[in-house]
C-alpha cells in the first residue's frame, strides 16, 4: 500500500471507460453509507496505509493488544501471501464454523489465540503460496503450512510486545475436517486472499474451544 492507490484506481477505471467520475463518486458515497464511515475514516481508507485502514474494519471496543495482533497478522498476509488482499468488517461472535483450522496460542502476561479458518478449500489460498506447493485438499500438510505462518506472525507479535508484555508461544496446532470454534468474545475478520474468503479469528484473554461437528 504505497502512493495514493485510490487516485490511481479512479484514474485507471475512468481512463478505461469502466466508470464515469460521477459513477465513481456515487459508488464512493454508497460505500461510505453502507459501512457508516465518517469523512475522516474515508480519508484514512483512501490513504492506502495498512496501519490506518485495517483498524477501520475492527470493532471500536477491541483491546489495543488484540488490535495490534490482528494488524501484524493482516500485514504479514499482505507481505507474504497476497499483496492485493482485502478485508471486510470484523464482528464479535461466540461461534464460527470452518472446514479445517490452524491455531496457535501465546501466553504469559496476556493470553491470545490466533486461528485461520476457511470454508471448503479456501485455506489453500494461504497454504499453497506459503509452502510453495499445490495442495489439492485442506489436509494435514496444507494446514501445517497455515500453522507455520501463524507461528511466524506470533513471533513478530511477541517481539513487538516484548518491551511491555512477556509472552511465550505454545506450538501451533491444526485440525482437519469440519470444526466449530466457540468462545465468549471472538473477533472474526473476513480476509479475501486470491478471491477466497479466509476467517482470521482472534481472542484476547478469553478461552476458545475447537470441536468437531
Amino acid at each position: 500500500m504505497q502512493g495514493n492507490l485510490y487516485l490511481s484506481f479512479v484514474q485507471e477505471i475512468t481512463n478505461e471507460n469502466l466508470m464515469t467520475i460521477e459513477e465513481v463518486n456515487e459508488a464512493y458515497s454508497d460505500f461510505q453509507k453502507e459501512l457508516q464511515f465518517t469523512r475522516t475514516e474515508m480519508d484514512r481508507l483512501k490513504s492506502g496505509e495498512a496501519d490506518l485502514v485495517i483498524p477501520l474494519f475492527l470493532p471500536i471496543d477491541i483491546d489495543s493488544y488484540q488490535k495490534e495482533h490482528i494488524l501484524v497478522c493482516v500485514k504479514t498476509l499482505m507481505r507474504l501471501i497476497d499483496t492485493d488482499l482485502y478485508i471486510d468488517k470484523a464482528e464479535w461472535t461466540e461461534s464460527a464454523d470452518a472446514d479445517g483450522v490452524a491455531c496457535q496460542e501465546v501466553q504469559g502476561d496476556a493470553h491470545a489465540t490466533l486461528i485461520f479458518g476457511g470454508k471448503e478449500k479456501s485455506l489453500l489460498a494461504i497454504a499453497n503460496k506459503f509452502a510453495g506447493e499445490e495442495f489439492e485438499t485442506v489436509d494435514a500438510d496444507a494446514l501445517d503450512a497455515c500453522a507455520e505462518l501463524i507461528n511466524c506472525i506470533n513471533g513478530m507479535f511477541a517481539t513487538d510486545c516484548s518491551p511491555k508484555l512477556n509472552i511465550d508461544m505454545i506450538p501451533p496446532v491444526y485440525q482437519e475436517g469440519k470444526k466449530q470454534i466457540t468462545g465468549k468474545k471472538i473477533c472474526k475478520l473476513p480476509v479475501y486472499i486470491f478471491g477466497q474468503e479466509v476467517d482470521v479469528i482472534s481472542a484476547f484473554n478469553e478461552p476458545i474451544n475447537i470441536e468437531g461437528v
